[in-house]
């Protein structure tokens, strides 16, 4: 989903849904999409069935043949209130920055600060996730409190590659691994020989290529959608429940 001014505003547009609903309609093709969002959060936006979803940088994911939940250590939920109790108090001094509970993980968006500012509210953030023993993940325009140790996606990808071996026709698993935030870049050094990774904006990094920006990753996605239609494609399941936004 493009970057927008508030998170909550986000929306997956309807021909890159369209898209992803022809992918994972194709027997050889098993779809997952692995964000920093909420798991809950992420399936309402997104909205296709019959795909893996991986919420809050992998510390869930649920979908046909998985389901996973970080193993929480005694205490965490306590840990989250309290962040989330101390750093509520401070955001008032920084308008343009909110935060967002995510159930396994507190996020601090601070799209709508200057750059002075967000290197204060950082300062404290840092202070607030050291006295409650969290991790901060970094992101775009965002950082998340996540359960300690946890450095982002590539356990998830390891866990989702499993899964899509079992469930995917027509020979060996070709992973194509797309992503625009920095939490990727653990994902794209943990791939294997036979995948692809794909960093979008920004530099490349430790991916194999770089795309410009989402519309180019659409466009790769639409030309690989075209080039394994097959009779199947009539018989998709749809798109998504009417309550989709």
């Amino acid at each position: 989903m493009p970057l927008v001014r508030r998170p909550d505003a986000a929306r997956l547009p309807p021909p890159v849904r369209e898209t992803l609903r022809h992918l994972a309609a194709h027997p050889r093709v098993g779809l997952a999409i692995l964000s920093g969002r909420s798991l809950l959060d992420l399936r309402h936006r997104v909205c296709l069935r019959g795909i893996l979803y991986g919420g809050c940088h992998g510390l869930e994911i649920d979908g046909p043949g998985l389901r996973f939940r970080h193993p929480l250590a005694p205490g965490h939920r306590l840990r989250i209130r309290r962040a989330t109790a101390a750093l509520g108090a401070m955001l008032p001094r920084f308008p343009g920055a909110r935060l967002e509970p995510k159930g396994l993980a507190l996020a601090v968006h601070y799209r709508g600060l200057s750059p002075s500012r967000r290197a204060a509210l950082y300062r404290r953030v840092k202070r607030v996730a050291a006295q409650a023993v969290l991790t901060i993940l970094p992101g775009k325009k965002v950082w998340d409190l996540v359960p300690p140790g946890h450095r982002g996606k590539a356990k998830a990808l390891r866990l989702i590659r499993d899964c899509l071996k079992t469930r995917v026709r027509g020979g060996p698993l070709l992973t194509l691994y797309a992503g625009d935030d920095a939490t990727d870049a653990e994902a794209f050094r943990a791939l294997p020989p036979r995948a692809l990774g794909i960093q979008v904006g920004g530099v490349r990094g430790p991916a194999d290529f770089r795309l410009r920006n989402v519309p180019k990753v659409h466009a790769l996605l639409r030309w690989i959608a075209e080039r394994i239609a097959s009779p199947s494609a009539s018989s998709m399941p749809p798109a998504a429940p009417s309550s989709c936004p």
